[in-house]
């Protein structure tokens, strides 16, 4: 089964192919990790996934999507960072980081909302600050100091939120970027933001970089996945690879979800970037991994509620496909009982 191979992104060995996606807990205080993120990641990591990328840290306080958000945005905050980075590898598992800002969706009470334009979400959000050259070059610089903090924690991937509406996905979308400056306009200049941070991302950390996107956008006169990476293509020296998500940049947008919907996105972006894709987007199974991989040439499996459900959900999923998968000893008695009593009566 290739969905448990090792898998090599560049010199970082993976155990298999399952990754867990960021997903925020909304558990921090003040942007410090907590017993809750030992808990919920090392569980995880006992569950025996490959890559676990931790939940969106934000680079910013005022740019948190959330008051309970992780935080990156201080040099205080990276002894707890590093104690969950090597409490997660001594469990087994590799560990990422996704950094990140919301811009127009963060919901930071009073908090300075930066957006590249002055177009709120919804009415539901504050109307954003429209970013200046100053604001743009500070907010790189914030992403530099992050992807140091997530060097000196010890990061084995860092990925840059580049999807769902936050502040980067403001940037490449049009609903979102009215700009006529060289931050606006065409897909170049809309990328433009992204590949400056990447610059700065690649001087202060040296393990594996990735960029998550939505590479589409639900609605009429969206942009497409061809598109996007089109516009990512004269800068893909500067990321490893790809988490392809979608959606989140226009509040009318229709969704359509079944297992597996996002896949032929990945398939799409990966055949123009020739980069390694994660996909993600209701894969809940053994069955629907493999075809991602056999049809679709998926390199790594984004596991998300599925993981939040369960988090020892690949030995479930081994078990049921009659494989047996090693685990801590007291979570394979749960499993292989037979097994164990078989060997109890030969000694």
């Amino acid at each position: 089964m290739k969905l448990l191979d090792k898998f090599y992104l560049g010199d970082l060995e993976l155990k298999n192919r399952v990754v867990m996606p960021p997903m925020d807990t909304y558990e921090s205080i003040n942007g410090f990790v907590n017993e809750f993120h030992f808990a919920h990641y090392g569980a995880r990591a006992i569950g025996n996934v490959g890559l676990i990328i931790q939940e969106v840290t934000s680079v910013r306080a005022d740019g948190r999507i959330s008051t309970q958000d992780l935080g990156i945005w201080k040099d205080e905050h990276v002894e707890g960072l590093k104690k969950l980075v090597d409490s997660v590898h001594k469990l087994g598992s590799k560990i990422g980081i996704q950094i990140g800002d919301a811009g127009r969706k963060g919901l930071i009470k009073d908090g300075d909302i930066l957006s590249s334009s002055n177009i709120p979400f919804n009415d539901y959000f504050n109307k954003p600050r429209k970013m200046n050259k100053q604001d743009i070059l500070n907010v790189i610089n914030d992403f530099k100091l992050a992807s140091r903090r997530a060097q000196l924690a010890g990061y084995d991937y860092l990925e840059l939120h580049a999807a769902h509406g936050y502040l980067i996905n403001q940037f490449l979308s049009e609903f979102s970027n009215d700009r006529n400056d060289e931050y606006g306009g065409s897909f170049e200049n809309r990328t433009r933001f992204l590949k400056e941070i990447l610059v700065e991302v690649r001087k202060e950390f040296r393990g594996v970089v990735g960029i998550r996107v939505s590479a589409f956008e639900w609605t009429k006169d969206g942009y497409l996945p061809e598109e996007l990476a089109k516009a990512l293509l004269s800068f893909k020296d500067s990321f490893d690879i790809v988490h392809v998500s979608s959606g989140g940049t226009v509040n009318e947008g229709e969704l359509s979800f079944y297992p597996g919907y996002q896949l032929n996105f990945a398939k799409k972006m990966k055949a123009i970037l020739n980069k390694p894709v994660i996909s993600v987007g209701q894969i809940d199974s053994f069955d629907i991994a493999e075809l991602a991989i056999r049809e679709f040439d998926i390199d790594l499996i984004a596991v998300g509620r599925a993981l939040l459900r369960n988090p020892n959900w690949i030995m479930d999923e081994s078990f049921k496909n009659g494989l047996e998968m090693e685990s801590r000893k007291v979570i394979n008695r749960g499993y292989y009982r037979e097994r164990f009593l078989e060997k109890k009566l030969r000694k």
